[in-house]
């Protein structure tokens, strides 16, 4: 015979199984020489756990097999504007993880936030979505708006309506509208300082208002008081910068306007403004060629209306003529001269009456 020139050498054959899981390098006789190390891989959807390998050992059997494939989820769902928060290097996550999906500034987060690994290896459907919002409104100096939320986060078109604070008025565009760019529209809006609530005046107000009751800054208010009364002190405030008006001083003081009047005589002290305090006595007295008949004085009263008057004014006549080198005589009763009295004439010694002797007073007497 030729000579002999094969030989048996030791190996391993049939590696340990893998549930769920196959090494990676195999050969057509499943023969594995000494030393030979053999790396293990799990499925698609399981996590290799402890070592991944064995090794032929010189007694022909592999070392154990301590590997185990474990049921994992891969690959989450993607949320649009957004993703969960923990992540792992191998993006395999246990049965029953639960992943918390947030949104990406300027989104807000609706639906439920979580999946969860479920026993099948697959993840719960992700109801989440991100919706653009807008967030941090405009801020308004002395202002705000009216209607805010916890999130700070407004959905698109809507509307934020500012006002201003007390003491202040809106100039200007009052509102913002969330756009669908996630910006706020400029706002235009100012708050200017005013005066607000002028002083009232009992008796009395002051004369130019506006619907809002809102002064500018140096605005001057001018008071009048109602009819009746006279306005003492002074008749003005101004709106300061400090939005409060200066002192209010002027006050309204009953009083009498508008004397009764006196057919053919007149009181004798009068005032300009035509006003009288209470307690004011106005003396009557009569023109020429007339007698006062009756009391010639009216007082003001706390009501603001004069006593009445009963003065009268009495046509009469005054000294009757004298002739020269004559005298008369009082046919009535002297010193007054009433419509109707009479007098007669006699010349002195000497002389001789021509004319008419009797003379009477007919609103005046004849010449």
């Amino acid at each position: 015979f030729t000579s002999l020139a094969a030989t048996c050498t030791k190996v391993c054959s049939t590696p340990p199984t893998l549930a769920n899981g196959d090494f990676t390098v195999k050969n057509n006789a499943n023969q594995y020489d000494i030393n030979t190390v053999l790396t293990y891989t799990c499925n698609s959807g399981y996590r290799l756990d402890n070592s991944a390998t064995v090794t032929c050992q010189a007694s022909g059997q592999f070392t154990s097999l301590a590997a185990t494939c474990t049921k994992v989820c891969t690959t989450p769902p993607t949320l649009a504007n957004g993703d969960f928060t923990v992540k792992n290097n191998a993006n395999q996550y246990d049965i029953n993880t639960v992943l918390t999906y947030t949104c990406n500034s300027g989104y807000r987060l609706d639906n439920s936030a979580t999946v969860t690994c479920q026993a099948s290896g697959q993840f719960t459907s992700l109801a989440a979505t991100c919706t653009r919002v807008c967030l941090t409104p405009p801020t308004l100096a002395n202002g705000d708006f009216t209607v805010k939320n916890n999130a700070n986060q407004y959905d698109i078109n809507t509307v934020l309506t500012y006002t201003c604070n007390s003491g202040y008025r809106l100039d200007n565009s009052a509102t913002v509208t969330c756009q669908a760019s996630g910006q706020f529209t400029a706002l235009t809006a100012v708050c200017t300082r005013v005066c607000s609530t002028p002083p009232t005046l009992a008796n009395g107000d002051f004369t130019v208002k506006n619907n809002a009751n809102q002064y500018d800054i140096n605005t001057v208010l001018t008071y009048t008081c109602n009819s009746g009364y006279r306005l003492d002190n002074s008749a003005t405030i101004t709106c300061q910068a400090s939005g409060q008006f200066t002192a209010f001083t002027a006050v309204c003081t009953k009083v009498c306007t508008t004397p009764p009047t006196l057919a053919n005589g007149d009181f004798t002290v009068k005032n300009n403004a035509n006003q009288y305090d209470i307690n004011t006595v106005l003396t009557y007295t009569c023109n020429s060629g007339y007698r006062l008949d009756n009391s010639a004085t009216v007082t003001c009263q706390a009501s603001g209306q004069f006593t009445s008057l009963a003065a009268v004014c009495t046509l009469i006549c005054g000294e009757p003529p004298i002739p020269a080198n004559g005298v008369y005589a009082v046919v009535k009763t002297p010193p007054i001269f009433n419509i109707g009295d009479q007098i007669s004439y006699s010349c002195n010694n000497g002389f001789i009456l021509q004319g008419t002797r009797v003379n009477t007073c007919f609103e005046h007497w004849f010449v």
